[in-house]
């Protein structure tokens, strides 16, 4: 009973509901669809506490390591991604809609805020102090998207360009931590591989076997089955497969490679909470940056949340969504830490720990990484390789490279994919070619073009009935001209689906007269032109007026034209401002 109304108390949360209430709001309901965290608290049943906290725990050692990786994916000092996930689990826990989603770092916006960081900064130390500001204005700006109820516009980036802008920063990513897997000098990938920077064969070894680890631990783990113990103990060491390869290569590193950079000095004890305001020269700096980690912060944990949210059974509000993760962004940056955002993957983790609410999900999550930062096994922490870091890093970006839309998109070209197949290609090379900022610009850009494209182009269709069956229902034309074979060969028979309107009224012009002429080519120009009207919900002046041209150049042609089929707001339009009589009738009572 309690789990039902955990669910029922999110999809309350909807604003759209609030119209159709007559009655005043409790003051107590207004509270908890702004903090969902009261809901939590009145319905949580407490036989759920021991898969939060062991399912917690255990997403907080995962965490842990993914987000000393994505700070140095970030180009800034690793311990700045363990600040980002003390406070910021927090915040989302107390406004999130998100039962399962796990808050901190991710990968894709590690990349992103490091490009932002690294045009502005040039070593380590300063990015590392000035990452806050880019947390900061993170935050700020998802804030006031959710103030202003703007969260539909970033919607406008299509799954195809998603895609293709995700997988492009995939390469992008594993390119990135390429140099530290190669070289102890900090040099890129590509001044080793050319000679231009030598290579450190020890750093080159661990990294190797920190990426076979990562690579074979859960097909070990399959390989071992079900049952007896040492398959409980390959499962164990698969689902902390991260912490395993930081804990192995520390001791490799102690053991055996000598050279090998360290994650290095970690100040004692949490971070201090404080919130810098940052100058007006770096917000403006830093502000076109911001806002492109925002949007990708929104987009990715977004479909994270409700993709979990799917399975579960309950509703994720996107407004609700926009708060929490701005309040969690200004929490990381009040503690100096990176941008964080919603974690497929540790959110898939949750879930498959059976993971009830926030309080394993973000709750003991944030505890369990304060403990390790604030505690003794810091110590351990700066003993860990920035090459096992990288290797992290990489084998995870790797799983972003999405083939299975490719396939998809490639096996539904012929049935209208094309389009969305030439998006994904041209957000995967302007990405993986120009960077992250331009690919998601180009991959938003190519998205409204093709929304423009879909409106501006009438979905025509030319209606055929056979010769012989006069009582046969009217259907679709295989193609856009009748065959020989059908019936009223002297007519033509269109169905427009949508609204006609000033985006559209200008092009159905032009299709009717290419079809018109088409019809004439081959002997057969139509007598008549009816325009089935029962897909069409809306017109506007600029359709009518396009419409009363057509007529007009019809009758002097001697081309008789009806509306067939219409209703609601089409059909007193067209019947009041055309004189066409009944718009209502079938297509068969027009043409006899």
């Amino acid at each position: 009973m309690n789990r039902q109304r955990l669910s029922i108390s999110y999809d309350a949360l909807d604003g759209v509901e609030r119209l159709f209430r007559e009655e005043k709001e409790p003051w107590s309901d207004c509270l908890s669809r702004h903090l969902p965290a009261l809901d939590l608290v009145r319905a949580y049943d407490f036989s759920w506490l021991a898969r939060d906290v062991s399912g917690g725990i255990t997403v907080g050692l995962v965490l842990l390591s993914q987000s000393l990786a994505h700070a140095q994916l970030s180009g800034v000092h690793p311990i700045r991604g363990a600040y980002a996930c003390i406070l910021a689990p927090l915040a989302y826990a107390l406004l999130g809609t998100s039962h399962e989603g796990s808050v901190g770092t991710g990968g894709l916006v590690a990349l992103i805020a490091g490009e932002q960081l690294a045009a502005s900064y040039s070593d380590e130390e300063t990015r590392s102090q000035h990452v806050a500001t880019l947390s900061l204005l993170v935050g700020g700006l998802l804030l006031a998207m959710a103030a202003l109820q703007v969260s539909f516009l970033v919607r406008f980036l299509s799954r195809p360009a998603l895609s293709g802008f995700v997988s492009g920063s995939a390469l992008l990513i594993v390119k990135a931590m390429l140099g530290p897997m190669l070289s102890n000098e900090g040099a890129s990938a590509v001044d080793v591989l050319t000679r231009a920077a030598p290579p450190h064969y020890p750093t080159m070894c661990v990294a190797l076997a920190a990426c076979a680890w990562l690579v074979a631990a859960k097909p070990l783990s399959a390989l071992a089955g079900d049952d007896g113990r040492c398959a409980t103990v390959c499962a164990a060491l698969a689902r902390f497969k991260e912490l395993v390869a930081l804990t192995a290569t520390s001791l490799l590193v102690v053991v055996w490679a000598d050279g090998v950079q360290l994650v290095g000095y970690i100040p004692d004890g949490l971070p201090a909470v404080s919130l810098e305001i940052p100058s007006r020269a770096r917000v403006i700096n830093m502000l076109p940056g911001a806002a492109l980690v925002a949007v990708v912060v929104f987009v990715s944990s977004f479909a994270s949340a409700k993709k979990c949210a799917l399975q579960r059974g309950y509703h994720v509000v996107a407004a609700r969504e926009l708060w929490a993760l701005g309040a969690a962004n200004v929490a990381s940056a009040a503690v100096g830490g990176v941008p964080v955002q919603i974690g497929l993957s540790r959110s898939a983790l949750s879930l498959s720990l059976g993971v009830k609410t926030v309080i394993g999900s973000n709750v003991v999550v944030a505890c369990v990484v304060a403990a390790v930062v604030g505690g003794p096994a810091a110590d351990l922490v700066e003993r860990v390789p920035r090459c096992a870091l990288s290797s992290v890093i990489t084998v995870s970006a790797l799983k972003l490279v999405d083939a299975d839309a490719v396939a998809e998109l490639w096996e539904r070209r012929k049935l209208g994919a094309g389009k969305d197949l030439l998006v994904w290609f041209v957000a995967f090379a302007v990405t993986t070619a120009c960077g992250a900022l331009k690919g998601v610009a180009v991959a938003v850009a190519v998205s409204l073009l093709l929304v423009l494209h879909t409106v501006a182009t009438p979905n025509l269709t030319v209606l055929r009935k056979p010769a012989n069956d006069a009582d046969a229902a009217w259907r679709s034309s295989p193609s856009l001209i009748s065959l020989p074979a059908e019936g009223a060969r002297d007519a033509l028979v269109v169905r427009v689906e949508g609204p006609l309107w000033y985006a559209n009224a200008e092009r159905f012009h032009e299709r009717i007269e290419e079809l018109e002429l088409a019809y004439a080519r081959r002997g057969e120009a139509p007598q008549a032109v009816v325009l089935c009207a029962q897909s069409v919900s809306f017109l506007d002046a600029t359709a009518i007026s396009v419409l009363d041209e057509m007529v007009a150049s019809w009758r002097k042609r001697n081309v008789c034209f009806y509306v067939a089929s219409a209703y609601g707001q089409p059909k007193a339009l067209l019947e009041a401002a055309l004189g066409l009589g009944d718009c209502g009738r079938g297509i068969d009572d027009c043409l006899s």
